[in-house]
């Protein structure tokens, strides 16, 4: 009787110790799968910062993460009685599912994310040149000395690189158009 009562003791700290295992690995991916919902949904995005840091956050995935969970859940399938692993498997298989989707969606999620970027510096830089184009029409109007007016336009447009930045800017977004439609063949939003 009391070899018996060590065996059960030993099983049931083997399950406990298993159910503990899953329980963590479990917490460990839904923790960063609703981490990387929150940053998929979020709308708000207009700084580089905030871009390089969904990068990293993407990049830094750890698939030891869902290989740790089909491990413990395999251990804690083998503590448990047939009827009971039912949930067990339905759970693993729920969060191996979202850890695909989001994983597969994150390079298009930062594609677009890269892009908006661009594209809000690009509007920028366009308000900026309409700007710069009517204070010199303005100058012109005036009878300015034109000889100013051009060195003005020169300053603005060359010396200060805004043309290049503009062109690079439009580089940049038709670069991640090409690859975002290689990904997305149907979607055109880019």
């Amino acid at each position: 009787v009391s070899q018996n009562a060590q065996i059960w003791e030993q099983k049931l700290q083997e399950a406990v110790r298993c159910w503990h295992n899953f329980r963590e690995c479990e917490r460990i991916i839904s923790d960063w799968l609703m981490k990387a919902e929150q940053l998929i949904s979020e709308k708000h995005i207009d700084t580089k910062e905030i871009v390089e840091s969904h990068k990293v956050f993407f990049e830094r995935v750890n698939e030891r993460w869902i290989h740790d969970l089909v491990q413990t859940a395999q251990d804690l399938r083998n503590c448990l009685p047939t009827d009971q692993q039912r949930t067990i498997v339905n759970s693993v298989e729920r969060l191996q599912s979202k850890w695909k989707e989001v994983l597969s969606f994150a390079p298009l999620h930062l594609m677009r994310l890269e892009f908006r970027l661009d594209e809000t510096t690009f509007h920028q830089y366009i308000k900026d040149i309409d700007k710069e184009i009517n204070i010199e029409q303005q100058a012109f109007n005036k009878q300015e000395n034109v000889d100013a007016i051009i060195a003005r336009n020169k300053e603005f447009f060359v010396n200060r690189g805004v043309v290049l930045e503009v062109e690079h800017c439009i580089e940049n977004m038709k670069k991640i158009a090409e690859s975002y439609s290689k990904w997305q063949p149907t979607d055109n939003s880019l």
